[in-house]
């Protein structure tokens, strides 16, 4: 059934961006604009819920930029680089200057060593997952650099640009992400289909569906797709039957969300951790039970506890009860679905 399984992949973008983010890949390729002209943007804050199209979108405008103009550009998962001194290796890799950075190694000269290294039209940097940073040292270095323009993806948009608020770092422009509506999903699945699948296997209903049940999440819906062909084949059906989509939809919620719990970091893992123990816990008592197992010395403060449980409902791992102060934090089933 599958004809080319790599356009299911989450780093795929397509050739010709569908146009359900022209005015978001827009937005974002205006506000960079002045790099041209040889002055340096303020960052650029990108932010919405997951499967919202903001990494691939943010991939194709790098992709344009590397194509049609001189400026360089580095695309940096700061999930897995969080550190500052990580960020700085790996966007020096990035630059083609690769180079062994050790933690110790002072940010002043590693921003030099960025500056040796970009070219002389400047550079886009895209952090993406950037609210996963430890610190926001590695932007307010990135930020004061002539010639960069820094480009912030988040999935919380209240928090992060208070962080930056409080950080005393100020934004140019910020690009806010909704979740796709059920007839822009069918689309996004149609271009997908129509690349990655024999074309008599899949009927538009079936896509139709999908995207219905996806809650406006295309990771989701894409991630289901291909669930769905391959749940299909297993049990020996010619087509992608309703009960395919069903078994699909499920196996790729559960995936992505194991998936997300192997790359959290240790002090998430443990908010996470005590979550679960607890059952159902104010952000006070989840705090109070963090710095107890994590201890003084390493805890982080209620804030950035905050910040985790969070990223924590963002991404399905964990489900917010009430409102405000009375909010408290359940975990979340393996069969639960967002709501």
């Amino acid at each position: 059934m599958l004809t080319d399984p790599s356009v299911f992949d989450e780093g795929w973008v397509p050739g010709d961006l569908d146009d359900t983010r022209d005015a978001e890949t827009t937005a974002l390729s205006s506000a960079l604009m002045p790099l041209a002209n040889g002055t340096s943007p303020q960052p650029v804050l990108i932010a919405g819920p997951p499967g919202t199209g903001k990494t691939a979108t943010s991939r194709f405008v790098l992709d344009d930029l590397r194509t049609h103009t001189p400026t360089a550009t580095a695309y940096i998962d700061t999930w897995t680089h969080h550190r500052p001194y990580q960020t700085f290796g790996r966007l020096l890799d990035e630059l083609g200057s690769p180079r062994l950075v050790q933690p110790q190694t002072p940010l002043t000269v590693l921003r030099q060593d960025v500056r040796d290294a970009r070219p002389g039209q400047g550079v886009v940097v895209v952090l993406d997952e950037a609210d996963q940073l430890d610190t926001l040292d590695i932007v307010e270095h990135l930020d004061a650099m002539m010639g960069v323009a820094l480009v912030l993806v988040v999935n919380d948009r209240a928090r992060y640009e208070t962080r930056l608020r409080d950080a005393g770092i100020e934004l140019g422009a910020t690009i806010p992400y909704e979740p796709y509506s059920v007839q822009e999903l069918v689309g996004i699945l149609k271009s997908r289909a129509h690349a990655g699948l024999d074309p008599r296997v899949c009927r538009d209903d079936r896509l139709w569906e999908l995207s219905r049940e996806a809650g406006g999440n295309a990771r989701e819906a894409i991630q289901g797709l291909r669930a769905a062909a391959d749940h299909a084949r297993h049990e020996g059906h010619t087509v992608i039957t309703p009960s395919d989509v069903s078994a699909g939809l499920s196996a790729a919620r559960d995936r992505i969300r194991r998936k997300t719990r192997s790359r959290l970091h240790r002090h998430e893992r443990v908010v996470l951790d005590i979550v679960e123990d607890l059952g159902d816990a104010s952000r006070t008592d989840i705090y109070a039970a963090y710095r107890e197992r994590v201890g003084e010395q390493e805890a982080n403060g209620e804030r950035r506890v905050g910040d985790y449980l969070s990223k924590l409902e963002s991404y399905n791992q964990i489900k917010a009860v009430g409102e405000s102060r009375a909010r408290t934090y359940q975990p979340v089933e393996v069969w639960d679905s967002p709501s």
